[in-house]
């Protein structure tokens, strides 16, 4: 009995079960958060902002069940493998994008007042890690949708073994690429930590909302975390155990060269969910503040003054410039980050 404890353990944390918990928590996340969604949220004026929150709420949870089914559906037909693993790469590429772009770097350039200095360093990061993401995504892709082409008509495995195996491959190749991946959204999320302890230290040493503070606390831990999970995860690419035993798949196989990959990818699914709960979570504070502070205007009636321009930064905003305000688009825009926050 005891020498089953290692198996077991092993395989309770499998990367074909690793994003039950992330899965889960995602769920109790929505239900504890619909009440807010339905007051807070549902109110405001659509824009292009809005719909990349709600994007950014719900692709990851698709992402994480397309997931699953590649790597834990017990019947699936070859032909479906491949539909499924074209459609967890749009959705991958979509998350990546509201995830990096929209929240992070729209929140950060709308903080800083739409200075062109920020817009200079921004731009580039973006580009970067966007590209980046898009080039290695697509090579994944691409590169399973091969292995699971490559497997013979007469090979004993069945397409669910197929499938899973080319969607937890880890060779080689596949490491280093996605180490770099790592390394670049380390780096990334490195520069936006920096622009939001800068804005932080100039909000909070004034006179501030009690909030305000609050949020630029809890994002800058959410930043250390984001930090944390992406450090990690390019640690697990070579430090992480290489079992003795195919017990990661829930079949025997003989290919040594996948049991070897196995807890490679464990952490991704909790990094994806995490980076969409935490960032959601402050713009749903974000809405709560807004319609606090204005319990008897709604947006859409709100008016707004001739140099206002909509924007899809909108939904970043925790406060609407005052009809007194006058001047230049750019001094609007100074106000309104003076109640900003990054994420």
């Amino acid at each position: 009995m005891l020498n089953s404890l290692p198996s077991s353990a092993e395989a309770s944390f499998s990367p074909a079960r690793s994003p039950l918990l992330p899965a889960r928590i995602s769920l109790s996340v929505w239900f504890i958060s619909y009440t807010i969604l339905i007051s807070d949220v549902w109110t405001c004026r659509w824009s292009l902002g809005l719909l990349l929150f709600y994007l950014n709420r719900y692709l990851p949870v698709l992402d994480l069940f397309l997931f699953l089914h590649r790597t834990a559906c017990y019947r699936r037909s070859h032909n479906l493998s491949m539909f499924v693993l074209s459609v967890a790469f749009i959705l991958v590429l979509a998350n990546m994008l509201t995830m990096i772009l929209a929240i992070i770097v729209l929140r950060t350039y709308a903080i800083w007042g739409r200075r062109r200095l920020i817009l200079w360093i921004l731009t580039p990061i973006a580009v970067i890690l966007f590209g980046s993401m898009l080039g290695i995504t697509a090579w994944k892709t691409s590169v399973d949708y091969h292995e699971m082409r490559s497997f013979t008509p007469a090979s004993s495995m069945s397409d669910r073994q197929k499938c899973t195996i080319a969607a937890l491959a880890i060779d080689k190749k596949r490491r280093i690429a996605l180490l770099g991946l790592y390394v670049m959204v380390f780096l990334g999320e490195a520069a936006i930590v920096v622009l939001t302890i800068i804005k932080a230290n100039q909000h909070i040493s004034k006179i501030s909302p009690r909030w305000v503070s609050q949020l630029y606390k809890n994002g800058i831990i959410y930043c250390i975390c984001m930090l944390g999970l992406s450090l990690v995860n390019a640690c697990v690419l070579f430090a992480a155990p290489v079992s003795n035993s195919p017990s990661y798949l829930p079949f025997a196989t003989p290919v040594n060269d996948y049991q070897q990959s196995q807890y490679k990818p464990i952490v991704l699914p909790a990094q994806r969910s995490l980076h969409s709960m935490f960032s959601n979570r402050v713009i749903l504070l974000i809405f709560q503040n807004r319609k606090r502070n204005a319990p008897e205007n709604n947006e859409d009636n709100r008016p707004r003054p001739n140099t206002y321009a909509e924007s899809a930064m909108d939904v970043f905003t925790s406060v609407y410039p005052e009809p007194i305000e006058t001047g230049t688009d750019e001094t609007s825009w100074q106000a309104r980050a003076q109640m900003e926050w990054v994420h």
